[in-house]
């Protein structure tokens, strides 16, 4: 069976800040595969950056805009993909949601393509407890 071709292929998509716990990488990384042309974009420098640049290293369409953030990475996607730490107000989000970019979170990219019913656990204590309890009734 051959995969259906990715609404995604040949998509300009912009990613917004990496992440500290690797969400961004994993964004990066599906939407490469999926064949859009990827611009990362965070504050951060390549030096501060460079374990997760070497992970990259083959990538041919991905391109870096490390240190500061370039408004044309804003203007042009067709699709901006925001960590969840950047604030909803951010002028480089306000100025891609002005010019009509699809913007989503790192979890929206999943959620809309995923086939499956999904429990999510959040939260800051209890995650473990409650997912362990709802593992046991669906096993049964």
């Amino acid at each position: 069976m051959r995969p259906l071709p990715s609404e995604l292929a040949g998509k300009r998509v912009t990613v917004m800040g990496l992440g500290r716990f690797g969400g961004g990488q994993g964004a990066v990384e599906f939407l490469c595969s999926q064949g859009a042309v990827v611009t990362v974009t965070d504050r951060r420098s390549s030096e501060e950056l460079s374990d997760i640049l070497e992970q990259f290293a083959v990538a041919s369409n991905l391109q870096w805009h490390l240190g500061g953030h370039q408004e044309e990475d804003f203007c042009e996607a067709d699709l901006l993909v925001v960590n969840p730490a950047v604030h909803p107000g951010n002028p480089f989000v306000e100025l891609a949601r002005h010019r009509g970019v699809k913007i989503r979170s790192e979890i929206g990219l999943f959620w809309e393509r995923c086939p499956g019913r999904i429990i999510g656990v959040t939260g800051t204590n209890g995650k473990s407890t409650t997912a362990t309890l709802i593992h046991d009734c669906l096993m049964e």
